[in-house]
């Protein structure tokens, strides 16, 4: 008697069965397809952490996602936010990513926003430098603070003489003003203030 050949879709039951029980083998992933969802999901990739690992993983969570949207631990769950599809949107873009995936996502965009931010102010040296080069044509020949009466009442007026010697007209004026006493090392008073140039 010859054993009978299973058939295909026998197969293909065995073979579902198992890569079901392989992908419930794998490390817990972010799932943000409903709130139960992702709240158990951040619940159970958090359970074996030290405290440690939980600091930088909520740390990571609170960049990623932002300090309202963070999902903490709670034993009876959280209540379902009135607009959940906003919350899930947030963690969208995180799922199926374990909590060291979580963190190493954090780093990589914080350490993509640093170059960034680097690249933006190296080539804002670059252009201060020129501007300053070019500001040395502009020259501020004296100023002087007096006082003007308007009725009964006395205005503080500052009055300066300038010359523009740049390609450029010059609008906007910043001052680091100080008021020095005679007889005196410091200064009486010492502010910074914009000055429209009409």
């Amino acid at each position: 008697m010859t054993p009978k050949r299973p058939n295909a879709s026998c197969i293909s039951l065995i073979i579902g069965v198992l890569l079901a029980a392989l992908v419930g083998c794998g490390p817990p992933t972010l799932d943000p397809s409903s709130f139960r969802k992702l709240e158990n999901s951040v619940t159970t990739l958090r359970q074996p952490m030290e405290p440690d690992q939980q600091a930088r993983f909520d740390e990571a969570l609170t960049y990623l996602v932002g300090e309202e949207a963070l999902i903490k631990n709670s034993e009876e769950g959280l209540q379902e936010p009135q607009h959940p599809e906003l919350l899930l949107a947030l963690y969208k873009p995180l799922k199926g990513l374990t909590a060291d995936g979580i963190i190493a996502e954090a780093r990589r965009m914080r350490l993509e926003e640093v170059q960034t931010a680097v690249a933006e102010l190296e080539e804002g040296q670059v252009t201060s430098a020129a501007a300053r080069e070019a500001l040395k044509d502009f020259k501020l020949k004296a100023a002087r603070v007096f006082k003007r009466n308007r009725g009964f009442l006395e205005w503080p007026v500052i009055e300066f003489w300038a010359d523009n010697k740049t390609a450029e007209t010059v609008w906007l004026i910043h001052f680091r003003a100080a008021l020095l006493r005679p007889g005196y090392e410091e200064p009486w008073l010492v502010e910074s203030f914009n000055q429209l140039v009409l």
